[in-house]
């Protein structure tokens, strides 16, 4: 709440003076305005600040509420303090070691992560959040370090701590030097797939336009169109998969279905190259129904399938003693066309033991067949 808030900086305040640094008192400056500021950066005007305490705390708590969208894990790398046996200056950070945990209660521990990679990811998140373009330069999986464009004297190191298996920020240099870059290379595709993953499984068709709208009203970037397209692609193979992989499970879904229904009739053909091209499914109990409780009607039909895989599904459907329809068998196929229906047909027609057609009604649906 408010008050916490004020306890804090309260609190702080005093810390600092314990510690020999200097505290600023509005009384030592005629020049300080509490509801001026005209060096904020938070686009709060005087009148929207006002001259009441309480207003002033309001506003800026709702401009910090409103910057904070990134996850504790991603947040406020800024915040940590390596450690104090690294290099001797004035401009790094020294972290607390963690064993002096309990010697020392004053100050703060370094930031620690599970893994070098989760590092990395809230590393990258920073770079992109604040517009820095930030390169790693050493990374395995024991130790990241990371530094800003030349000239910029921003650096940070984490390393395993032994025995614990997380790794912790040794070394931290906070202060930048250089100028925000709207299109930081950590904004990379892979990390736009990720961030946009939810919005693509709700919107498949979500317009690069969209994407593109979102990501710099959110971050504050403009990555490349190509960049963007190549994200979208990233995100779909996400949540479908490869079409490779989909197909490739056909040999063992037609194996399972073997062995629960061996009387069924279950046909895979391949192209050249294993290239998918027509799969059959009839299961024994939909013929054993049809035969022994249907009239001898049958209509047959296709339709396109609307999904990412595409294709054509063709079916073979029967009318039951309640005037129902009845599912007979089906078929999955790249095409429709008159060869397909006719391997359709072949398959269907000895399963059912049709030999001359007497006796039997068809209905064709399909034009193609």
């Amino acid at each position: 709440n408010m008050v916490s808030e004020v306890a804090e900086v309260d609190q702080a305040k005093d810390t600092s003076e314990k510690k020999g640094e200097f505290a600023l008192d509005e009384s030592e400056d005629d020049d300080y305005k509490p509801s001026g500021e005209s060096s904020s950066n938070d686009g709060l005007s005087n009148e929207d600040l006002g001259t009441d305490n309480e207003k002033y705390l309001l506003a800026r708590r709702e401009v910090l509420n409103s910057r904070q969208s990134l996850d504790d894990g991603n947040a406020n790398i800024s915040s940590a303090q390596p450690s104090s046996h690294h290099e001797a200056d004035d401009n790094y950070i020294p972290a607390r070691d963690i064993e002096s945990e309990y010697e020392d209660s004053e100050g703060n521990l370094g930031m620690r992560f599970e893994s070098v990679g989760q590092c990395r990811k809230a590393i990258q998140s920073y770079a992109i959040y604040n517009g820095c373009n930030i390169s790693f330069i050493r990374s395995s999986s024991t130790q990241v370090e990371a530094r800003c464009e030349v000239g910029c004297p921003w650096r940070l190191y984490a390393s395993l701590i032994k025995g614990e298996g997380s790794v912790a920020v040794k070394t931290f240099v906070s202060s930048h030097s250089c100028h925000r870059d709207l299109n930081t290379k950590q904004a990379t595709a892979s990390w736009v797939a990720r961030e946009y993953l939810p919005m693509i499984r709700k919107k498949p068709k979500m317009k690069i336009s969209d994407i593109e709208d979102s990501i710099s009203e959110k971050y504050g970037v403009q990555p490349s169109r190509w960049k963007l397209y190549k994200a979208k692609t990233k995100a779909l193979k996400l949540l479908r998969g490869i079409e490779v992989e989909h197909y490739g499970k056909l040999r063992r879904y037609i194996a399972e279905l073997q062995r629960v229904d061996k009387n069924g009739t279950f046909k895979l053909v391949l192209e050249s190259g294993s290239v998918f091209k027509c799969f059959y499914v009839g299961f024994s109990a939909l013929r054993q129904g049809f035969l022994q409780g249907c009239r001898p009607i049958i209509g047959f039909d296709g339709c396109f399938l609307k999904t990412f895989l595409g294709g054509v599904s063709l079916c073979a459907v029967g009318k039951d003693g309640n005037n129902q329809i009845f599912p007979l068998a089906w078929a999955v196929v790249d095409f429709e066309n008159e060869s397909n229906w006719k391997w359709f047909l072949y398959i269907l027609f000895q399963d059912l033991w049709i030999s001359d057609g007497l006796g039997w009604t068809f209905i064709r649906i399909s034009k193609r067949l």
